[in-house]
């Protein structure tokens, strides 16, 4: 009852909305819409309906003309077969085929129309929206326009929806639009004896038994209306009957031989709704469903016709259909989840899988969370090594949370990889397990031992280093660590880098923590051999130091302490190491050790007086007296710039002990004079002067003899010993020769080479402690050496500012042992260690001022007394040379020089000399 009130109401609206069109004259388009999307389209112009229009027509324009007797069945086929070559309207064809007249197709247009506007009624939920102006060209073409019905809009609803009542009236009288009726004894006798109306006639001639009620609706020559009311009339009477479901089945058959595909499929339809259970019944629809591109409805026959088959024990059968379900529908998750089973019960267990896992992939991860997890799981228990179960499992417990089980199915995953000699996808797996647990030592240690095996060592050292590192972090948080079990890591991290400190450290601390000496020395052999690429540095030291106290008698492994102390600035510690290590080889008569170690002391620090000492003590007790001679002359030059003159005296001893040397006794000479030994002072110039005289070193020679002369006046010897200078000089040139000019390389204290440490370039035998200065430059900085070996100004002045070199070796001075005591100077006099340093300097380049012509220094040239320039006349120079040369007479001392040094002019010079 509701649904018949439903309808009624509906009428209601409908027919609301054509009368208001029809009162208020309107003109536009009304569409009609129901809710399964079917449309019709209705114009009005002044209220009245022009034009009908539907997508899918009920009533077709040759059905119209049928229906209204306007042309035969015949002629309709060949109106249809010339719309169908030209492409013309079916009203055309008609017309040009001369079937009917424009009236006649006006009229069946009406006919047409009515039935459109009747069926309307019968929509349940239609809705309707009205847009004014023209007719649409996209819904009403130039052909529909060119005929309009002009149908008076009020009686034509009122006709309607009179007859929309009854037509519901009817419909519910017959069970169903999908039934074949036939025709029963009675109605065959009925029809021999022409009995009833004209419409029963017509309708029984149309029952051949296949065509149902809507196919039946459509061939007859009536109106719906009326064939629906003769039908129902003749069903009443027991005229007609319709056919049982398997009569149902037998024509539907019949008809899909036929190639009536539509026809079998609703015949089918309708045997199964009239209740009739063959098992194959939803099979025979699927095919058709399917050839009818209904999928959907394919794919659900199959799945029930496959149910059907396992219900009766048909797996083979069951499995075919639901593979045609799949072939329709591959995401079908019903198929998958069927068919899974019914491939288990075959004995096709991976069939299953694969379509498990399709399935699986189907699922929402959100929703489906553990149908998910249950399927991979009957996946690896159709097969344990699935890698793509392990992979989806592990996704979903850590999804979950469960870290555990993930890391358990990653780890069964990658050894799957391992086993299958897939290493890179193994790698990539174990890496996932420690960014989830980095803590799991299984998963690491795996990690470095494949990677070692790929051959990519870095990697794999850096593994190793991961794994020692959490263990020694778990063992410093109070866990048990097996000691040998991280000493088997570290000794694989340096046998894949042997160049790996933290690994080398690390052994060699436990080696020895372990009294394994063999073992510790080499690991820190190892290690210093590792930290020696990288330059001193305190970590190689320490490495250094433990290994110094591993092998006592491994000199070079203290040699290279103590050069590596030098070099992070830690200069006492290294010479502590040095000094020890020289000192007990000399103990030990091992004098090679202890010359070399020495020597590696003057690496450290050139200007090591002590060093130099210890130097000249390992040749004398060795016998070379060459090496002695040379650690002597370089211990009494440093001793000199210390300010040392008393050892200064004492090494220059040495020296001329071993070789008689005009350096050296000039050396000599000035520390006995700044020591104030006013009697051997000026004879040790005298014999300074007489070996520059026999190296024809004429201008030493001669400011060795006034030196000495400035220390005694009067000095006979030195007298004697400028009168030989200038009577060997005046030979020199009446003979027209020269001097020539003599090497000025002398000795240079340096670091050198581990073999060597004294360069012993040639010398001269003339000398002097000014070189000492310029070569101490050279030492500190090599531009300031070069700048050494210009020619000396002609008149000296004060040092000017040294450049960066000479002025570190300059604050070194103030470093310089006495007896590895305090420093010199400053706590002996009392003045700046600075002040000291730098008088030093100049001491030393005043001693330079002395050199020769020859050198290229000449005095200062003075003024000359009328009875010097007489004397030197007598003597063979003249007055030019005495004017030219403007220095004192061999024969008579400098009168202001004289009585500077407070005593008498000295007399002439003995004949004899």
């Amino acid at each position: 009852m509701s649904g018949s009130v439903a309808v009624e109401q509906q009428q209601q609206r409908l027919a609301e909305v054509f009368l208001v069109l029809w009162r208020q004259r309107r003109d536009g388009t009304l569409r009609v819409r129901e809710p399964g999307g079917n449309a019709r389209y209705l114009y009005f112009r002044g209220g009245m309906i022009e034009h009908v229009r539907s997508a899918r027509a009920r009533t077709p324009i040759g059905a119209a003309l049928l229906k209204r007797g306007k042309i035969e069945e015949g002629e309709r086929r060949q109106a249809l077969e010339l719309h169908r070559k030209s492409g013309e309207r079916f009203g055309w064809c008609c017309l040009e085929l001369g079937l009917c007249t424009e009236q006649d197709i006006r009229e069946a247009l009406i006919f047409q129309a009515v039935e459109e506007i009747t069926d309307l009624f019968t929509w349940k939920g239609a809705q309707c929206s009205f847009h004014r102006g023209e007719p649409p060209l996209d819904v009403f073409d130039f052909d529909d326009l060119q005929m309009p019905l002009r149908l008076h809009t009020e009686s034509v609803v009122r006709e309607a929806v009179r007859r929309a009542a009854e037509l519901e009236t009817l419909r519910r009288q017959i069970p169903s639009l999908s039934d074949v009726y036939t025709l029963s004894p009675e109605a065959l006798y009925s029809m021999q004896q022409q009995h009833g109306g004209a419409a029963e006639q017509e309708l029984l001639r149309q029952l051949d038994g296949e065509r149902d009620v809507q196919e039946l609706l459509q061939s007859v020559r009536l109106g719906e209306l009326e064939a629906l009311r003769a039908l129902v009339g003749l069903v009443r009477s027991g005229q007609v009957v319709p056919l049982t479901p398997l009569q149902l089945v037998q024509t539907a058959a019949e008809c899909e031989r036929e190639g009536r595909l539509e026809k079998a499929y609703r015949l089918y339809l309708r045997a199964e709704a009239g209740g009739l259970a063959q098992l194959d019944l939803p099979n025979r629809i699927a095919k058709l469903a399917d050839a009818l591109g209904r999928r959907e409805e394919a794919v659900a026959r199959y799945l029930e016709f496959a149910e059907r088959c396992r219900a009766e024990e048909l797996p083979e059968a069951a499995v075919a259909a639901y593979r045609k379900a799949l072939e329709l529908d591959p995401g079908s998750v019903q198929a998958m989840e069927r068919i899974v089973g019914a491939l288990v019960e075959l004995g096709k267990p991976q069939e299953a899988m694969e379509f498990l896992k399709q399935l699986v992939r189907r699922c929402d991860p959100e929703r489906d969370r553990d149908k998910c997890q249950r399927m991979w799981q009957e996946v690896l228990r159709l097969d344990p090594e699935d890698l793509d179960a392990h992979r989806a499992l592990a996704e979903l417990f850590l999804e979950r949370g469960d870290r555990v089980q993930a890391v358990m199915e990653l780890e069964e995953l990658a050894a799957i990889h391992i086993a299958s000699g897939e290493n890179e996808r193994a790698v990539e797996v174990l890496r996932e397990i420690l960014e989830i647990d980095p803590e799991r030592v299984e998963a690491q240690l795996q990690l470095a031992t494949t990677l070692a095996g790929m051959g990519r060592s870095e990697d794999s050292v850096q593994a190793y280093i991961q794994l020692a590192e959490r263990l020694e972090a778990g063992a410093a948080g109070g866990e048990k660590t097996n000691w040998s079990f991280l000493a088997e890591i570290y000794e694989k991290i340096v046998s894949l880098d042997p160049g790996n400190v933290k690994a080398r450290q690390w052994l060699a601390d436990a080696y020895r923590g372990k009294a394994e000496t063999d073992k510790a020395v080499r690991q820190y052999e190892g290690l210093v051999a590792a930290l020696r690429e990288r330059g001193p540095s305190e970590e190689l030291a320490s490495a250094l130091r433990q290994l110094v106290d591993l092998t006592p008698d491994d000199y070079a492994v203290r040699e290279e302490l103590g050069l590596v102390l030098q070099g992070i600035g830690k200069r006492d510690e290294a010479h502590a190491v040095l000094r020890e290590a020289c000192e007990q080889a000399q103990r030990q008569h091992r004098f090679d050790v202890a010359r070399r170690c020495a020597e590696a002391l003057l690496r450290v620090d050139p200007l090591d007086l002590e060093t130099h000492r210890l130097l000249h003590r390992v040749a004398s007790i060795d016998r070379d007296q060459e090496r002695a001679f040379l650690a002597a002359c370089d211990t009494a030059r440093l001793a000199v710039i210390a300010r040392r003159d008393d050892l200064a005296a004492e090494y220059a001893r040495k020296a001329l002990e071993l070789r008689a040397d005009a350096e050296m006794r000039e050396l000599l000479a000035g520390a006995l004079e700044r020591g104030g030994d006013g009697d051997e002072a000026p004879r040790a110039w005298v014999e300074a002067g007489r070996l520059h005289l026999e190296n024809e070193d004429f201008g030493r020679a001669r400011a060795a003899g006034e030196r000495a002369l400035r220390l005694q006046p009067g000095m006979p010897a030195a007298q004697d010993l400028l009168y030989l200078v200038e009577s060997r000089r005046s030979s020199t040139r009446s003979a027209g020769t020269e001097a020539p000019e003599r090497p000025t390389d002398k000795p240079m204290i340096t670091g050198g080479s581990p073999e060597v440490t004294i360069v012993d370039r040639p010398r001269r035998k003339h000398g002097s402690v000014a070189g000492v200065a310029e070569r101490l430059r050279s030492l500190r900085n090599p531009l300031a050496a070069a700048a050494a070996a210009s020619p000396a100004p002609e008149t000296p002045a004060e040092p000017q500012p040294r450049a960066a070199g000479v002025a570190a070796a300059s604050a070194r001075l103030k470093a310089l042992k006495v007896g590895g005591g305090e420093p010199v100077g400053a706590a002996a006099s009392g003045e700046p260690a600075d002040a000291l340093a730098q008088d030093g300097w100049r001491r030393v380049e005043a001693a330079g001022e002395a050199e020769s012509e020859d050198a290229g220094q000449a005095p200062k040239p003075r003024a000359l007394s009328a009875a010097e320039k007489l004397r030197r006349m007598k003597l063979g120079g003249g007055l030019g040379a005495a004017a030219a040369g403007g220095a004192p007479s061999p024969a008579s001392p400098p009168q202001s020089q004289a009585q500077g040094a407070g005593a008498e002019p000295p007399p002439a010079a003995p004949k004899g000399m």
